[in-house]
């Protein structure tokens, strides 16, 4: 029946020239397709050049509440992992982890056993249910610290959400006791959502749907609760805050001030780059938003100028921005294989510095992010794992507690 309707909304976008249509039917093509093992074969591999290496991310919808998968989340890592053996040197697989999988030592012992078994990195995505502080997250983090383990968060509006009750628990949640002190020293106090106790959140009038409270789960600035323990956690917020916000942001700029967060997660992304030395962002699927409505009544080629921006010499976002691209959900706006063209074409218009901005886009930070005591990108052979040391500075939120030197050790098991 899939593939009935998949051929039907395609020939009816090619019939009336509906390249809408036409997307849809590729993605409904990609999203039904047999297994990871012919996804990652016949519908990704062949649009780049031999040697191009993918990091592609598990995700785990087992606890958010929207019915049982035909195929449980062990099962889906168990087909990952053979796309892995099967291309060693050019998948490279991320873990889903949510604390609702177990206690804090369970989810820890679970992502022993599968970084060990060639999983390269950690994916969180809090909007299917949980706020990214949860305690049974502590010892994963400080386990993916210790070995710099790449963690890489969904950080943009929308997406994927939580379906079930929104409980007392997710409504008031359990903060790190910690870092109570310095919250309720706060000023001025925010709250999250009907919390009484202040956060560095201001999520402003929300209506409790369950797609509205996702945005709480998501917000940027939750993570300096996270970091501000675990200060040379390597973190990526992915999409860079979302086309929607950095459009918002670069039609009316917010003003900043030295003692408040930003509110636009764009900005509130930059902020924590600035503050912490291993935060990173990258542009999945974002870059393909440079053209839709998103950023209508902006100059043509507005998203990939900023981007060319931030990864000047000077800039100190330039060796922490990633390349991607979302396969396949970003097929809903446009080819896959354009996104890379595309931007490498504008760049290289500007001249050396251009290509010096793609080779740290898509070779150099990518490398630098991976690099951990369970994988090294050839890149980054002969070189030690370690974080770039956390120092104090002037951005405003909360200020990370004392801590013991971060110095990496051996995985506990044969690296990749």
């Amino acid at each position: 029946m899939t593939t009935i309707l998949v051929r039907v909304v395609g020939l009816l976008g090619k019939r009336f020239r509906l390249p809408l249509l036409t997307r849809y039917a590729a993605f409904l093509d990609i999203g039904s397709g047999v297994s990871q093992v012919s996804l990652f074969e016949k519908q990704l591999l062949p649009h780049y050049p031999p040697g191009t290496r993918f990091v592609v991310l598990a995700l785990n919808m087992d606890h958010m509440s929207a019915g049982q998968a035909t195929l449980n989340y062990e099962s889906q890592l168990w087909q990952l992992l053979e796309v892995r053996k099967r291309h060693p040197d050019t998948c490279l697989p991320f873990l889903c982890i949510d604390p609702r999988m177990g206690s804090a030592e369970q989810n820890l012992a679970f992502v022993k056993k599968w970084l060990c078994r060639g999983f390269v990195g950690l994916k969180l995505y809090p909007s299917l249910g949980f706020f990214p502080f949860d305690e049974r997250l502590d010892l994963v983090y400080e386990y993916a610290q210790l070995h710099q383990v790449p963690v890489l968060t969904h950080c943009s509006r929308g997406g994927i959400y939580y379906q079930g009750e929104l409980t007392h628990q997710l409504r008031w949640p359990q903060l790190p006791a910690d870092l109570l002190p310095q919250i309720h020293a706060a000023n001025p106090p925010f709250k999250l959502g009907d919390n009484s106790l202040p956060l560095p959140v201001k999520p402003g009038k929300l209506s409790f749907r369950n797609d509205h409270f996702s945005d709480l789960l998501l917000e940027p600035r939750l993570y300096d609760l996270v970091l501000a323990r675990f200060p040379e956690l390597k973190l990526c917020l992915a999409h860079y805050g979302g086309g929607d916000e950095i459009a918002a942001e670069l039609k009316n700029p917010e003003k900043l001030t030295p003692t408040a967060p930003p509110t636009n997660w764009y900005q509130g992304v930059r902020w924590l780059m600035r503050k912490y030395p291993n935060v990173y962002t990258d542009v999945a699927f974002t870059l393909a938003e440079g053209t839709t409505a998103v950023f209508r009544g902006q100059p043509k080629d507005i998203l990939f100028e900023t981007l060319a921006q931030d990864l000047q010499v000077d800039s100190p976002y330039q060796d922490r921005l990633l390349f991607g691209t979302d396969f396949f959900l970003v097929s809903r706006l446009q080819p896959e294989k354009t996104l890379a063209g595309e931007l490498t074409q504008y760049l290289l218009q500007t001249g050396p510095t251009g290509a010096k901005a793609w080779q740290h886009l898509a070779t150099d930070n990518p490398a630098r992010f991976l690099h951990s005591s369970f994988y090294t990108p050839v890149e980054r052979r002969g070189q030690p794992v370690g974080p770039q040391p956390y120092t104090p500075n002037a951005e405003p939120g909360l200020t990370p507690l004392p801590r013991a030197a971060v110095s990496p050790q051996p995985a506990p098991c044969q690296p990749a």
